[in-house]
């Protein structure tokens, strides 16, 4: 029983300022409503966070009653043009215990506030470069599903300093200018074009849905210098017998 005493505790609105405290929101502000401890029936919260330019915190956004059929967010939570979110809901029963959240879903939105349909995979993670030879660059990737809208059609790879989003790559392997996504497969390779000797470049990769949109994440490599020269030849001088 601590843990519930404790909660109450912490959700307590002795003055009934309510909203007006963030840690009220986070500690279930919306449902236990102060003093009104506990809630007459199981309810739904929901989640969200924001994608770009890079995962922001999770918020509780809106709430109903178990029996309704629409959960939708609170007025401070309206949705932004060419923004992603991941939305997440949970049950909290009247006593205020919430079980775990669900598996995130994908929500993303154009410039014109439209939702984007098909629905936007995740992006690449643990993206790398790596210089090769004749001044070209294996860049590889991993993919992982959790959270994501749906599933990627392909991959495209940009590089700059600064980054150059506009202009993919082409890998200089398969003369296509994305990498397609392989079912089941988790790691991904793009091999790049030449560059000259001692050039810097980061490098960026992108997920594609089906109509060929790409989710907008903003994670780069770090800078690498192209190698089109290798080191000079070595030559063994002299060979000397030690005894051990």
């Amino acid at each position: 029983m601590g843990y519930i005493v404790e909660q109450f505790v912490q959700t307590a609105d002795l003055l009934k300022r309510g909203w007006s405290d963030g840690d009220f929101v986070e500690l279930g502000q919306a449902v236990m409503r102060g003093l009104q401890f506990p809630a007459t029936v199981d309810v739904i919260l929901l989640v969200r966070r924001e994608l770009y330019p890079t995962p922001g915190l999770w918020h509780y956004c809106g709430q109903t009653e178990v029996a309704e059929s629409l959960i939708q967010n609170a007025d401070g939570y309206p949705h932004e043009a060419e923004m992603g979110y991941q939305y997440a809901a949970a049950m909290c029963h009247p006593n205020g215990f919430r079980s775990r959240f669900s598996q995130p879903v994908r929500v993303d939105f154009d410039d014109e506030g439209a939702l984007i349909t098909p629905a936007m995979p995740m992006w690449p993670l643990n993206v790398k470069a790596t210089a090769i030879a004749d001044g070209k660059y294996t860049i590889t990737w991993a993919y992982e599903p959790w959270g994501q809208g749906a599933w990627p059609t392909d991959f495209q790879v940009f590089a700059g300093l600064p980054m150059d989003y506009d202009t993919p790559l082409t890998d200089s392997v398969t003369s296509l200018d994305y990498a397609p996504y392989v079912a089941g497969q988790q790691a991904f390779s793009f091999t790049t074009g030449a560059y000259g000797d001692g050039v810097g470049k980061v490098f960026a990769a992108r997920a594609r849905n089906s109509a060929g949109t790409a989710e907008q994440n903003m994670f780069t490599t770090n800078s690498r210098r192209a190698r089109a020269t290798g080191p000079a030849a070595g030559v063994i001088r002299s060979v000397v017998q030690r005894r051990i």
